[in-house]
């Protein structure tokens, strides 16, 4: 099924090559230049994404996006604005943007700002925090740190400590504390390997999948870990919290290839069969 999309601006050019443009990535987009047609076509079509300008005559997008939401909470928000004043950024962020790109913009990067936007909205639906957090010291962390942006990876870092990950919805707190836009703390999740947004189990097994280690059956490995787990599609932890499996592009020990991390403790030159006694002798330590 095709991803949906609904672009709102009452500059009509400006909906019409908007538009173009995301239709040539394969995008289903409808365009409406009338704010509050738009939120009548909200209350009977379930939209992926709905990108808006901020500053239109009839209903302006904050309300616009606050609608939205009530309506369909789950549906994604990118802002477009021609005056991105850092506080009407820091409000779309409140209400629930996930981007925002400065007018005018290329076609080529409104369909990287939507991507990304999809791409964040499809894994808060994956993984949504049901943890309880320590919040007294995330907010402590996150006021200290306030409309800092400069100061993310540090900020990530530290609530990582106390968490043990970092779920789209502590994400989307790191982001409105430090007036920093979803998509760029979800990308900086994503893009190192330090972070992680899924739960861990309380024994770390990390496969190198690497250039080195792909070569000599890193894949075998992975996939032997994770039946011998018992682990079935994208589950990455026992059902008992006892091992987590991950893979990561590399751990700088290619001489080694394949390798993976226990623990913190790199081994190298595994096979399957001597990964899995590893893991045997790591349940007899429990």
């Amino acid at each position: 099924m095709k991803i949906r999309i609904l672009l709102v601006d009452d500059d009509e050019t400006m909906v019409k090559s908007s538009k173009h443009a995301l239709e040539s990535h394969g995008y289903e987009v409808d365009g409406e230049i009338d704010a509050e047609r738009a939120l009548e076509k909200l209350k009977t079509v379930s939209y992926d994404l709905m990108i808006t300008e901020l500053v239109m005559l009839k209903l302006d997008g904050i309300r616009l996006i606050l609608n939205a939401k009530i309506i369909n909470p789950s549906i994604g928000v990118v802002v477009l604005t021609g005056y991105p004043s850092p506080e009407a950024i820091r409000h779309a962020l409140q209400v629930g943007a996930i981007d925002f790109l400065a007018k005018p913009f290329f076609p080529e990067v409104l369909g990287d700002v939507v991507a990304k936007a999809l791409s964040y909205r499809k894994t808060a639906q994956v993984y949504a925090a049901q943890d309880e957090f320590d919040m007294e010291k995330i907010n402590a962390i996150l006021q200290e740190n306030k409309n800092r942006p400069e100061r993310l990876i540090p900020v990530l870092q530290d609530i990582q400590e106390i968490t043990g990950y970092l779920p789209p919805s502590l994400q989307k707190l790191v982001s409105r504390e430090l007036n920093v836009p979803i998509s760029k703390v979800s990308g900086v999740v994503t893009f190192y390997f330090m972070f992680t947004m899924t739960p861990k189990g309380k024994h770390k097994i990390r496969i190198c999948t690497g250039t080195a280690c792909h070569v000599k059956g890193a894949e075998q490995n992975y996939r032997r870990v994770k039946g011998y787990l018992g682990m079935q599609g994208d589950e990455t932890m026992t059902k008992d919290k006892f091992f987590s499996v991950e893979s990561v592009r590399c751990v700088g020990a290619c001489s080694l290839a394949p390798v993976a991390d226990f623990d913190g403790t790199i081994e190298g030159l595994l096979t399957p069969d001597e990964i899995t006694k590893k893991i045997d002798q790591t349940k007899r330590g429990a």
